[in-house]
């Protein structure tokens, strides 16, 4: 009886045990000032496992991927892959210096805007949506000639819908590399946006950073930020089904516009830029057999 009691003992020890591993919170930090590093994406390398770090530079695993490699992403710093030990307990990350082009301001001049990739809010009846898992998704907007005369960057708009109070996500602004990828960062700070309650249009102004349209064209990246406060949880069918399940989601979702071409259409995931695919798995008319492309449109200026 003894020996029976002493294995249940040793059981709950080790079950008690794992789960504080696997739950144990980690930080990331500055490898020159020593601060949290907030907002930084990780994920296991290859897998459909991440989390991000909160505002104190904080985060944790729901399972440990212990032995596996991960990778660190954050703007202004050098991304970072490292071998995970559950012993360990701060990751640091290098800061990574963009020499961005210099700006040249000259006398007044009259104010001028345009808007480029305006849509409707009518049209848009599908989201992308996070389930707990690090990625971006984009759009791009090619250069043209006419850009010269309002070359920079002033007003981001993305229709974004959420169901709890507030919700938090980072914009990401890329140039393509040689290969035609989005690989560039063109501006080396993150650019964070807060979400409303409801279906609205969530807008940042970065008029005053006088970032420049490249001649290649800027893909406006939305990265999704899988911190607490995001969560949002939800009950669910399946079909045919009358059972009641609970999901989890990370807000906000991301309206989507139909397109006959997927183009300008981007995704990142498991630390690569790839092109949506045709939206076969979706029954609205409007959309099936469509791609999906970010609802966003911005505000170029003088």
């Amino acid at each position: 009886m003894r020996e029976f009691k002493n294995k249940i003992l040793g059981l709950i020890f080790i079950i008690f045990t794992l789960t504080g591993q696997a739950q144990s919170i980690k930080t990331v930090k500055d490898s020159l000032t020593n601060k949290p590093v907030p907002y930084v994406n990780i994920w296991v390398e290859n897998e459909m496992i991440g989390t991000t770090s909160g505002e104190n530079g904080e985060f944790h695993f729901s399972k440990s991927p212990s032995d596996k490699i991960i990778i660190f992403s954050s703007i202004g710093y050098k991304t970072k892959k490292v071998q995970y030990k559950d012993n360990l307990t701060t990751f640091y990350l290098t800061p990574d210096a963009i020499q961005l082009k210099e700006i040249v301001v000259t006398g007044d001049r009259k104010n001028n805007s345009v808007i480029i990739g305006d849509f409707k809010k009518s049209i848009v009846r599908h989201y992308f949506a996070c389930s707990g898992y690090p990625y971006m998704t984009g759009k791009y907007f090619p250069y043209d000639e006419s850009y010269a005369e309002t070359p920079y960057l002033g007003k981001i708009e993305i229709l974004t819908a959420i169901d709890i109070k507030d919700a938090k996500f980072n914009i990401r602004l890329y140039t393509m590399n040689e290969s035609g990828i989005p690989d560039i960062l063109i501006f080396n700070e993150n650019i964070l946006c807060t979400a409303k309650k409801g279906t609205n249009l969530t807008a940042v102004d970065i008029s005053d950073k006088l970032v420049e349209i490249p001649r290649t064209g800027v893909l406006v990246a939305i990265e999704f930020l899988i911190i607490e406060s995001n969560k949002h949880l939800y009950k669910y069918t399946l079909v045919n089904q009358k059972e009641k399940l609970e999901g989890i989601s990370y807000e906000p979702k991301v309206g989507t516009i139909p397109t006959e071409s997927g183009e300008n259409s981007w995704q990142y995931n498991k630390g690569k830029w790839g092109r949506t695919t045709r939206a076969t798995y979706l029954k609205l008319p409007e959309y099936k057999d469509k791609f999906t492309e970010a609802a966003v449109k911005l505000t170029l200026t003088n």
